[in-house]
């Protein structure tokens, strides 16, 4: 389970670009490679699938660290924070198309 995948944009790349710009490129790490806020992130704020929350627990119970659970609030944030992302790369692509 510690092999499994995880694909990132790294630290605020979602809600700056959405993996858009050369900085935020998707790349793939191990979870065991990801520090313990993005883990507690990716608990707070994804519905993933059971195995992957299983190993996620796993990896932070290991490192002494109690893991956050799922917040709908949590969630609604961080997709609001994309879809500004989102809004934004639409508008500058729309204003750079009427130049």
């Amino acid at each position: 389970m510690k092999e499994l995948l995880w694909g990132t944009f790294g630290k605020g790349g979602v809600e700056h670009c959405v993996g858009t710009c050369p900085e935020h490129q998707l790349r793939w790490k191990k979870l065991t490679d990801c520090d313990t806020e993005h883990l507690q992130a990716i608990l707070r704020t994804q519905r993933i699938p059971p195995h992957y929350t299983e190993a996620i627990h796993g990896i932070l119970v290991e490192r002494g660290i109690k893991p956050d659970e799922w917040s709908y609030e949590a969630e609604h944030e961080f997709f609001d924070a994309c879809s500004r992302a989102m809004k934004r790369i639409a508008k500058g692509a729309s204003n750079a198309k009427n130049n």
